[in-house]
């Protein structure tokens, strides 16, 4: 059988096709089974992930519809894909009838439309369950037999084959705020110049204007992605100090900002009190970047 996130691609513009083929498959819950092993895994419903302008995207359109730090989200909570996957079953458009079924599903389709050939030549269309057919058209989404035990193994050793590709690789900007394409290109005659344009990209937090909760979650959940960009990417353009000293204040940021996050969605600070702790957490990533490594 085989280890479902081995197959995870590279490149993440890939993830929307491949995950839509197992959204529309047999194998799913396997999948959500060894994605739950992975780290970082968590429990979190699909409305905290989509809003339902993002999900009547998805019904019409697809997976492409979505963000790449969306995409990152549903992976990184298992068990929405079983809800996502119920959604676009019974509410998805044409689009969702015109993705390429992988092997498993070919194989299930086929043995259906035998049983449904055999029972045309009967003639009562109402014969006998055959052996070896489905016994009803929701079994093929359920796990075959519990794995849980080889799971732990054979994800083990998958996550080293891979290089924790999913959970480690650098995540796609929202493409606002510290998240624009372009904004960590090496094309600057000095430090300073692209820690700058860094920090204007961060001022551009204060244009937001978040009205309720659930808009402020999703502006946090974008700044919090795009501070993980900031750490793992390269920053050709600065001096292997300058680039420690900036990666170690991202962190510091990073950490601010997900504490005000998590506090925000457990109703340990209203929306007020949340927005003053991000805009001030935001006032000093600009304000340090335009002071440059001696802050």
């Amino acid at each position: 059988m085989t280890i479902l996130i081995t197959t995870i691609p590279d490149d993440p513009k890939e993830w929307a096709g491949w995950l839509e083929q197992h959204l529309v498959g047999l194998r799913l819950r396997d999948l959500a089974e060894e994605l739950v092993l992975l780290p970082n895994s968590a429990e979190r419903p699909l409305q905290e992930i989509l809003n339902k302008e993002d999900i009547v995207a998805v019904r019409e359109v697809g997976l492409s519809s979505l963000a790449g730090h969306q995409m990152l989200m549903l992976l990184a909570a298992p068990k929405s894909l079983l809800d996502l996957q119920e959604d676009v079953l019974l509410n998805g458009g044409e689009y969702w009838t015109s993705i390429t079924p992988l092997a498993d599903m070919n194989a299930a389709i086929e043995r259906v439309r035998g049983r449904q050939n055999a029972e045309l030549v009967d003639g009562s269309g109402r014969g006998k369950r055959q052996a070896g057919s489905l016994p009803h058209s929701g079994a093929g989404f359920q796990p075959a037999i519990k794995r849980r035990s080889l799971f732990v193994l054979a994800t083990a050793a998958a996550v080293l084959l891979i290089g924790v590709t999913l959970w480690r690789m650098q995540p796609a900007g929202s493409g606002t705020m510290l998240g624009k394409s372009g904004l960590l290109a090496n094309d600057v005659t000095s430090s300073a110049e692209y820690l700058n344009r860094i920090a204007d990209a961060g001022n551009e937090w204060f244009d937001q204007d978040p009205r309720d909760s659930t808009q402020l979650i999703a502006l946090l959940q974008n700044v919090s992605n795009d501070c993980q960009l900031l750490i793992d990417a390269d920053h050709k353009a600065l001096m292997p100090d300058e680039r420690d000293w900036f990666v170690t204040k991202c962190q510091n940021w990073k950490k601010q900002f997900d504490a005000t996050l998590a506090s925000l969605q457990s109703d340990q600070l209203t929306f007020d009190d949340a927005k003053s702790a991000a805009d001030t957490t935001m006032k000093k990533l600009v304000n340090v970047l335009r002071t440059g490594p001696t802050a």
